[in-house]
């Protein structure tokens, strides 16, 4: 998630709940809680975006040029640095092999999508024609991009992307933007509708292109519940933003309960708190 490149130490989390979750929180290295792995790329800021179930971690790095890199670091701590773009490469998520998904900047300041296999091989696209910026979220364990894009007037809509390069385009009934967090090993995706009045709300669109819609408990109005993938037991994973401006943590069950939660030492002031992304395909 980009708005966490601000942040200067990527974390990534351990098992809870029965999902493997990758959280950050503006909190100095030392006050990560037990459980936690704190890392750098390069001793420069590091955002992590997606872990997958190896503990394979990616997200973004930035120079001291202001330029930002991709990156992969696997359980064992090896990293691999990569570019998509020379103006800069935001990798948002990552599956079992190692695939790896997000946006590159252009010259122009537009944004694609791109792939980046597990051999390294990149690929660039654009969902939909004259789309002004293509902004993929999660790749599936066989290779579909789930995302969004701007049509030109500062409305988003979802987007799936085959492995062969087929788009399909959705949009949440009743929203006047959607905005796609992840797709999980069943092909349901995951992610946030926004009312024309900005209230949001979590949705999931089940993979026969049926949708179910949630709201977070302590949600308020022009805030949204992001939820990330679901796993092999049917709970979805994200955050919230209560009234004071503090982001939470949430779990989602098929059966339409929550459960809140908060990362150790996470910040109480606006602006700070928890956010949290789940492997595409958790196991219970």
């Amino acid at each position: 998630m980009r708005s966490a490149a601000r942040w200067k130490t990527g974390f990534v989390g351990c098992m809870t709940a029965g999902a493997v979750l990758a959280c950050a929180a503006p909190v100095p290295c030392a006050a990560a809680g037990s459980g936690f792995t704190t890392f750098q790329v390069r001793s420069l800021p590091t955002a992590v975006s997606a872990i997958n179930n190896t503990a394979s971690v990616t997200g973004t790095y930035t120079d001291r040029s202001q330029i930002r890199h991709g990156f992969i670091r696997s359980a064992q701590g090896a990293l691999i640095m990569f570019d998509a773009s020379r103006y800069g490469t935001f990798a948002a998520g990552i599956n079992d092999s190692g695939a790896v998904t997000g946006t590159v900047i252009t010259k122009s300041g537009a944004s694609r999508g791109f792939v980046r296999s597990a051999n390294g091989a990149i690929t660039l696209f654009d969902a939909a024609a004259g789309a002004a910026d293509t902004d993929p979220s999660a790749i599936g364990a066989d290779g579909t991009v789930a995302g969004y894009f701007d049509d030109g007037n500062d409305t988003h809509h979802g987007f799936l992307r085959s492995p062969a390069g087929a788009i399909t385009t959705f949009d949440v009934p009743g929203a006047s933007s959607t905005t796609p967090v992840s797709i999980d090993v069943f092909g349901n995706v995951i992610g946030y509708g926004t009312s024309s009045n900005d209230i949001g709300e979590g949705m999931v669109r089940r993979a026969d292109g049926t949708f179910i819609t949630f709201s977070v408990p302590n949600a308020v109005s022009g805030t949204v519940g992001i939820a990330a993938p679901s796993n092999l037991t049917g709970v979805v994973v994200g955050y919230d933003e209560d009234g004071n401006g503090i982001h939470h943590g949430f779990l989602y069950s098929n059966t339409g309960s929550f459960t809140l939660f908060d990362a150790p030492n996470a910040g109480q002031e606006w602006g700070d708190g928890t956010l949290c992304r789940a492997s595409a395909s958790a196991a219970p």
